[in-house]
């Protein structure tokens, strides 16, 4: 099995124009849910929002934290079912544009690097739980580990978390499936622009993971999710 890859690439610099790049309401593409330059069918969010409600059993009871939450298309689907939630993310166009187009009366948004959160960004509350969609490619092995201590801290060491959408480094050329693709992954990689981010070792990420104190549960996905034939899904659970 091969070893992770960490992306070199600048991902705060990438989505610092996400919006003015594609356009103010083309929501999808603002934070990559793109097939081909395409945006993927709106459905999909839904079986996203709908993996993490499951796979966390959110409740009328639970605070939430949206880790990575872009523009908010996961986050207010989220809201509907929880007590309140905190979505965070380092973008400024993007939580304006979740603050203009997804907000609700127990949701806040908070524009800051998930790795730099504090228990002040969220007004005193203890969060129960915590997610993150599709972002865990723009992370390292170190700031993976920031990340885990202080999700530890600021719920009390007990919040699970739940990861969509892990790109698995043994389905990297599930990917790049043909010789034109692999040649541009070569090329974009060398230049420190790959598509993706990291790909990541499921041995490797789990590890990560149970160091940080949490048990790590490998959940395949709904072969209906769009990615399902190179991601996978991972809750952490609290040790």
């Amino acid at each position: 099995m091969s070893d992770t890859i960490e992306t070199e690439r600048d991902w705060g610099r990438y989505f610092a124009d996400a919006v003015s790049r594609v356009g103010p309401k083309e929501f999808l593409a603002q934070v990559g849910y793109t097939i081909n330059g395409q945006a993927i069918e709106p459905a999909q969010i839904e079986l996203i929002a709908q993996a993490i409600r499951q796979g966390l059993a959110i409740g009328p009871s639970d605070i939430v934290l949206d880790l990575c939450c872009g523009n908010g298309l996961v986050t207010h689907r989220i809201a509907a079912v929880a007590q309140r939630i905190y979505g965070v993310d380092f973008s400024h166009e993007l939580i304006e544009v979740a603050r203009r187009h997804f907000s609700g009366v127990n949701l806040a948004y908070v524009c800051r690097p998930v790795t730099e959160l504090t228990a002040a960004d969220l007004g005193g509350d203890r969060i129960t739980k915590a997610y993150m969609a599709a972002a865990l490619q723009h992370f390292t092995r170190q700031s993976v580990g920031t990340l885990m201590e202080i999700i530890r801290t600021l719920s009390g060491a007990s919040a699970p978390i739940y990861f969509t959408d892990v790109p698995d480094v043994a389905h990297l050329f599930d990917f790049y499936n043909t010789p034109e693709r692999r040649a541009e992954y070569e090329r974009r990689r060398a230049a420190g622009t790959e598509a993706i981010g990291t790909w990541w070792n499921k041995k490797d990420l789990a590890e990560l993971i149970t160091q940080s104190g949490y048990e790590a549960i490998i959940v395949p996905q709904n072969p209906a999710r769009f990615g399902a034939h190179y991601r996978f899904d991972l809750l952490a659970r609290p040790r």
